[in-house]
């Protein structure tokens, strides 16, 4: 009897033991999956950043050279990461205190507009464009709501002139939805320009160039970020 009970005690342990195998292997193959899973979602989001940069460079070199045909370089310039344009000819600088457009960049933005929007419809960007943010500044002279008021202004005329051009006012579908991409957003001061034409950051050193910094740019924002939150939520 004692060489009986010892037999069974020990295939209890036996079965523990086999129990406990069983239950690591689990864990290795669950860990695995975890983190197969983990390293695709991870590539995807690689492979998505990657693609947005890699259109992003390309529809902003397309921008610069369809611009070119109708702009010299001392009308705007065109910066990527993010695509801005930024109107740098003195003639459509707005006046201290104004949100009047002057003659001068009106005819600017009756070119400019079509040009741009043909050339994002044609992108391979098209369907991922958020929005496109005309942006108003002003120098940094004066209150910082009056400012912010202000530059709402500049932003919101060259949209409402934008919207206005017979192409964009025009029942075709494309334009329709180029209008509802455009916004208009005042910064006041913010993001004033030095003498080289950059923008300044806080504490502001260096001297103001305030006649540039009465401007209005106009930004392309794609829905990339939303992008990469919905496959990290994935993970």
């Amino acid at each position: 009897m004692f060489h009986a009970r010892r037999k069974d005690d020990d295939s209890g342990w036996m079965s523990l033991s086999d129990m406990m195998t069983v239950l690591m292997v689990l864990f290795l193959i669950i860990s695995v999956t975890i983190a197969v899973s983990a390293t695709t979602s991870l590539q995807n989001m690689r492979s998505l950043v990657y693609y947005i940069t890699e259109q992003e460079q390309i529809l902003c070199e397309e921008l610069e050279q369809n611009l070119q045909s109708e702009f010299q370089e001392r009308d705007l310039q065109v910066e990527c990461n993010p695509i801005r344009i930024i109107f740098t000819n003195p003639n459509y600088e707005f006046a201290k205190n104004s949100d009047t457009l002057t003659p001068a960049f009106e005819r600017a933005l009756s070119i400019f507009f079509p040009i741009y929007l043909d050339t994002i419809d044609r992108s391979e960007l098209r369907d991922l464009i958020d929005e496109i943010r005309i942006e108003g500044h002003t120098d940094s002279d004066g209150d910082y709501i009056y400012n912010m008021s202000l530059s709402q202004d500049r932003a919101r005329n060259v949209l409402s002139f934008a919207i206005n051009l017979p192409k964009l006012n025009s029942t075709d579908q494309y334009f329709q939805w180029s209008r509802s991409l455009l916004t208009a957003n005042g910064l006041s001061f913010s993001r004033r320009l030095n003498q080289d034409g950059k923008v300044m950051e806080f504490p502001y050193t260096g001297v103001e160039n305030k006649d540039r910094s009465r401007r209005v740019e106009v930004k392309l924002r794609t829905k990339s970020k939303e992008l990469l939150m919905a496959l990290q939520n994935q993970i």
